[in-house]
């Protein structure tokens, strides 16, 4: 009877226990500031989407300064909630990012690349619809 007991307490401590642990959180998904200045018709901001294949994660980046540059589609590195890709030289951002992956938005730096005409490579992306999908 004591071990009918024990084996009944274990499963009831290890089943609470798996349900008491915090899910991961999502890491795929677009993280963006990207909006549209009414004033002077610019569209001005940075969009970075996670994407998960069969090869590992890819990142589509694609930042504006006014008008929207190319985007680009990068391997990007995930270690727990850290991030980093490097964007290649081109029209727009470049440079290594690395960044850390939030329950609602990414935060991260370009480093050793383009940085935007206010001087910074400081990025607070909120996690929210593209802005392709919210116009």
């Amino acid at each position: 009877m004591k071990k009918l007991f024990l084996i009944g307490l274990l499963v009831v401590v290890f089943c609470g226990y798996s349900f008491a642990q915090k899910p991961a959180a999502k890491i795929t998904g677009i993280y963006s500031d990207m909006s549209f200045n009414l004033e002077s018709g610019d569209v001005n901001g940075v969009e970075v989407f996670i994407m998960f294949t069969r090869d590992g994660y890819l990142v589509y980046f694609q930042d504006s300064d006014g008008s929207p540059n190319v985007p680009v589609i990068v391997p990007a590195s995930i270690k727990g909630s850290n991030l980093t890709f490097t964007l290649p030289e081109r029209r727009g951002y470049s440079g290594r990012f690395v960044g850390v992956l939030e329950r609602d938005k990414l935060k991260g730096r370009l480093e050793g690349g383009q940085i935007s005409k206010n001087g910074s490579s400081d990025f607070v992306l909120k996690r929210k619809l593209s802005y392709w999908q919210s116009r």
